[in-house]
């Protein structure tokens, strides 16, 4: 991460940004050219970028007319460009799933048949991603336009910042705090169904990522707490990504079962598939208490902090 010279929070937070969305840049044309790993580097580069940019919204919205909806406008632009990198980066995660179970002759032929519909999906999608990417590209707008026209703006603004001096490491605390305490609120309510566990991946994620923008900026101990802290909701957002996917991969194979062209045995063997996926995702869930409670357990430490 590149160092702030300001040496405040605010500053410590525009780095962070800035860091990511330069990465983000570097990113465009290994994207277009669909190198492996490249949609999904971008897609969490989006992810970290919306993460912090909501989690230091209050403190952000001092450099635009203090609503915060500069924040908002640029938060809604990675959404849109995240939305569109997730489908492409879904189908490669569920393209990888399909081939896992090749090798069985019984259902090879039903596996291949889904995994040529995922990739077609998958190569149109891309293609249009990269087709707009080269007009963006030829216009002088790179993936991270948005965040950098915002930084731009940030860097008129920053040294008039009510806030630009207030103590570093308390600021960006209680900036963690208060994305754990919003996690483990929404872990109290959430309800079993996939929509909810969703919604709390997404939490656990924007903590981990908000965490790990700030950690530069605190001393050793208590960065050893935040990092600490984000490895926990790393934990939560992996089981839960991973008990995703194997609910969604599921979920293909049904709807191809459902198609009713199949023979006896290939129908056979891919619900023997599905009953594997199924058990794999409960069995992940199975962990979910225990990752739960060191979450709990690692915001205590950063929340007394941050109350103390």
């Amino acid at each position: 991460m590149r160092s702030d010279a300001s040496g405040s929070a605010l500053g410590v937070v525009l780095a962070a940004l800035a860091d990511d969305s330069a990465r983000l840049t570097a990113l465009a044309p290994a994207v277009s050219a669909d190198e492996p790993d490249a949609v999904h580097q971008a897609r969490v580069l989006v992810r970290r970028l919306r993460s912090v940019l909501a989690g230091a919204r209050g403190l952000l919205a001092g450099l635009g007319n203090g609503d915060g909806g500069d924040v908002d406008r640029v938060r809604a632009d990675l959404g849109a460009l995240g939305d569109e990198l997730g489908r492409i980066r879904d189908l490669e995660v569920r393209i990888a799933q399909v081939e896992s179970y090749f090798g069985a002759p019984t259902t090879d032929e039903l596996l291949r048949r889904l995994a040529a519909d995922l990739r077609a999906r998958h190569g149109a999608l891309h293609a249009a991603f990269a087709v707009r990417l080269a007009v963006s590209a030829d216009g002088g707008e790179p993936m991270a336009a948005p965040v950098e026209r915002f930084l731009a703006r940030a860097a008129r603004g920053e040294e008039h910042h009510a806030d630009a001096r207030i103590s570093t490491e308390r600021a960006l605390v209680a900036l963690v705090a208060d994305e754990a305490h919003r996690a483990l609120r929404l872990a109290a309510r959430s309800g079993s169904d996939l929509a909810s566990r969703h919604r709390l991946r997404r939490a656990a994620r924007r903590l981990r990522y908000v965490a790990d923008a700030v950690r530069c900026g605190v001393g050793p101990v208590r960065r050893g707490e935040v990092h600490e802290l984000s490895a926990a909701a790393e934990a939560v957002q992996d089981l839960l990504g991973a008990h995703r996917d194997r609910r969604l991969f599921a979920a293909e194979l049904e709807a191809v079962l459902r198609d009713g062209d199949a023979d006896a045995s290939a129908v056979s063997g891919c619900r023997a598939i599905t009953v594997t996926v199924e058990a794999e995702a409960a069995s992940l869930l199975s962990e979910l208490p225990r990752a739960m409670a060191e979450l709990r357990d690692r915001a205590s430490v950063v929340c007394r902090v941050d109350e103390g």
